[in-house]
């Protein structure tokens, strides 16, 4: 029987995927738990349509991606904090903080995609990594400066 996976099936099949599978597998097993459907000749077109504009949707994100990248080699964000004797801060700059800065210079990033492991607490110059999109990371230079 051939199906369509709506959902990832380990060692069976991927999400919209068409496969043959036998009867008693899709109709006992991937059916009920909504795992996939039948393969119709209307279902597949439809797939195939929906997944030409999930392409051609991706193409457009990952080139604006592409120009946001661009300009973010050319910024450089300052931070001023107050810094004790052993050049440590008394706050710290964390994901929000970098997130607010870049809206502020017109580039909206979630918190999720600046890949900060820990808030930054020294000063200095610091780089951080930023996911535009699935297959894009960039860096960011960031500037700690000492509070007068």
């Amino acid at each position: 029987m051939k199906i369509i996976f709506t959902k990832d099936v380990p060692a069976v099949g991927k999400k919209d995927e068409v496969k043959n599978v036998s009867d008693g597998y899709a109709r006992n097993f991937l059916f009920p738990k909504g795992l996939a459907r039948s393969a119709t000749e209307n279902a597949i077109k439809n797939l195939t349509h929906a997944l030409a504009e999930k392409q051609k949707t991706s193409t457009l994100r990952n080139d604006h991606a592409q120009t946001v990248a661009e300009r973010l080699k050319t910024i450089t964000l300052h931070f001023k904090t107050k810094i004790g004797e052993k050049g440590k801060s008394f706050g710290s700059i964390s994901s929000a903080k970098i997130q607010q800065e870049l809206k502020k210079k017109g580039i909206t990033v979630r918190k999720e995609d600046i890949l900060l492991e820990e808030p930054i607490k020294t000063a200095g110059e610091k780089t951080v990594l930023l996911r535009l999109h699935p297959e894009l990371t960039t860096e960011v230079k960031i500037l700690i400066d000492k509070e007068e």
